[in-house]
C-alpha cells in the first residue's frame, strides 16, 4: 500500500505506534505493526535446536538461548543481513544482559514503549536456570498494558514459549521498529 504524507503525519503515525513507514521521495510505504512480527509459531530452525548448550549458530549467538532466537528473528522477518553478536562492531550483543547497553552504544533505541517486531530485554530472569545470563524476547503483540512474547529457553530449558505478561516487566529494543 503506497500513501503520500507530510512529515507532521508521519510523526503521529510513528508515535502512535500502529504503523511503520519508509519514506523514499516523499512517498511512504505503510505497513501496520500487526503485520510486522508475523506468526507466533515455533520457527526457530531444526538446526540450531540440535547441539544446545556452547555451540554457536551463524550469527554467533549460543543455539537454544533467548539471544539465538532473537537473533534468527532478525534476520528471517525483518532481512537484517548483518545482525550478528558483533552488530555495528560493538562487541557486547553477546548474553542478553547487555543489549541494552549494545544497543544505545549502537544508536539504537531502548525505551520502555512495547511495539510488535522489538525485543523486550531483562536483566534477570528468575524462571531461567541461565539468569545471570538476562533474557530477551520477540514482541508478538501489544495491548491493553500487556505484552505477548516469544521466547527460547524461559519457561524450559532449550524451549520455546510464548506468555503474555504486563509491559512494564522489559526494556524494548527497536533495531527495526
Amino acid at each position: 500500500m503506497k500513501f503520500t504524507f507530510t512529515t507532521a503525519a508521519l510523526v503521529v503515525l510513528a508515535s502512535t505506534a500502529s504503523f511503520t513507514a519508509a519514506i523514499s521521495n516523499g512517498q511512504a510505504n505503510v505497513k501496520s505493526s500487526l503485520d510486522i512480527p508475523g506468526p507466533m509459531i515455533d520457527d526457530y530452525p531444526t538446526s540450531y535446536r540440535t547441539g544446545a548448550g556452547l555451540t554457536a549458530d551463524k550469527l554467533g549467538f549460543v543455539r537454544c538461548k533467548s539471544t539465538s532466537f532473537v537473533g534468527f528473528r532478525l534476520f528471517d522477518r525483518f532481512g537484517l543481513k548483518d545482525f550478528s553478536s558483533r552488530y555495528k562492531n560493538e562487541s557486547a550483543w553477546g548474553d542478553a544482559t547487555t543489549w541494552d547497553e549494545a544497543a544505545r552504544r549502537s544508536e539504537v533505541r531502548v525505551d520502555d514503549i512495547a511495539v510488535p517486531g522489538c525485543i523486550a530485554q531483562q536483566q534477570t530472569s528468575s524462571a531461567n536456570a541461565s539468569a545471570e545470563n538476562g533474557h530477551v524476547a520477540w514482541v508478538a503483540r501489544v495491548g491493553d498494558g500487556n505484552v505477548t512474547v516469544e521466547e527460547y529457553n524461559f519457561a524450559k530449558a532449550n524451549r520455546y514459549n510464548k506468555r503474555t505478561v504486563p509491559t512494564e516487566t522489559f526494556k524494548y529494543i527497536h533495531i527495526i521498529v
